[in-house]
């Protein structure tokens, strides 16, 4: 079972908002539609094991139920499930994600991924590249109790110097352990800067 609110070692929150949902099973009801906020509180409240008789959520295996969220940044999509099962069929079902296409007004298919019917985080999709998503199950069920989106975008820093960017090291390039990081003028430099090895 996960036993924290977010994976381990993750890097910082994207920037995501979720839009719409339908059709779906959760500890608010069956067979309903929840507001953007609703979906965050359910998939967001850190509590990653089953919640009543559906966990946060369970998408049911038909077009009319489905999660629709948009991401502001590239993002590695993580979630939790649970086990759920009665006689239409049991949790873990392949999960289909859609991606809007504005030139087309219309979805199109961006990856189908399996899911599980543990409580341990799992990376759904690697890369969810900036959009429009709708989620939607192959088949009965998919249940899940948290979700997780990680911004993959690194930030970098660059530093305009003689009339070039050039990127900032945070370390020292130079492996020998008795180098000094410190900049030292000698009579030599003429102006520029060398690193002393002392």
């Amino acid at each position: 079972m996960a036993t924290t609110s977010i994976p381990k070692n993750v890097k910082r929150k994207a920037n995501f908002n979720y839009v719409s949902s339908n059709y779906i099973r959760s500890v608010n009801g069956n067979g309903i539609s929840l507001t953007p906020d609703k979906i965050y509180e359910v998939l967001h409240d850190g509590i990653t094991s089953k919640q009543g008789n559906y966990g946060a959520l369970l998408l049911v295996g038909n077009t009319s139920s489905y999660i629709e969220f948009s991401v502001k940044e590239n993002c590695r999509f993580w979630a939790t499930s649970g086990v759920y099962s009665d006689g239409g069929g049991s949790s873990g079902k392949v999960l289909d994600i859609y991606k809007y296409d504005s030139k087309l007004n219309t979805y199109s298919l961006y990856k189908s991924v399996p899911t599980t019917s543990t409580e341990d985080w799992y990376i759904v999709c690697e890369l969810l590249t900036i959009g429009i998503y709708k989620i939607q199950a192959q088949g009965n069920y998919i249940q899940f109790n948290e979700f997780y989106f990680e911004s993959i975008v690194e930030n970098k820093t660059f530093i305009l110097h003689d009339g070039e960017y050039k990127k900032y090291q945070n370390k020292s390039e130079n492996t020998h352990s008795s180098s000094s990081v410190i900049p030292t003028m000698t009579s030599n430099t003429n102006g520029k800067i060398t690193l002393s090895t002392n």
